[in-house]
């Protein structure tokens, strides 16, 4: 498989582009470069709040996975993935988006430092959702819980 250059050395007439597929339970954005796969994100979004911490009148996209796919990893493509992934959720009317850094642990996992990913979600203007002390006061709050404002309510 031929590999890609990073992000910013892409031409701009192969951008980045995504196509929507909406499954029973969970629905995946696959990203193009060209005619080329190089990941997916996984999300949920229905146009309400499913997380228990949030506000009941919060729009929330919930993002269950991003994945760039191994040929493709290290080039910007996770960043590139998720700032198509804002503006798609915004335009779908969402209010927050939210995800979990778990390593793909599932669901009531805590977080496991990794400054990778973390700077990923950072980067992209994500901000933890909760505190070593409040997860330490309450067990039910991950620690690795992360969201984004779009706007507010």
């Amino acid at each position: 498989m031929k590999h890609l250059k990073s992000i910013n050395e892409l031409n701009k007439s192969n951008r980045l582009h995504f196509k929507n597929e909406v499954g029973f339970r969970e629905n995946t954005l696959n990203f193009f470069y060209g005619d080329q796969k190089v990941g997916y994100i996984s999300y949920n979004y229905d146009g309400s709040s499913f997380s228990e911490f949030l506000d009941p009148d919060e729009n929330e996209f919930y993002i269950s996975m991003v994945e760039v796919l191994k040929d493709h990893r290290r080039r910007g493509f996770s960043y590139e993935m998720i700032q198509l992934t804002k503006d798609f959720a915004k335009d779908l009317g969402a209010t927050i988006i939210t995800l979990r850094v778990d390593h793909g642990m599932g669901y009531g996992s805590k977080r496991i430092k990794d400054d990778h990913l973390d700077n990923i979600y950072l980067k992209s203007g994500f901000k933890w959702s909760f505190t070593e002390e409040e997860c330490r006061l309450n067990d039910e709050k991950n620690l690795g819980a992360m969201y984004y404002r779009i706007r507010e309510l």
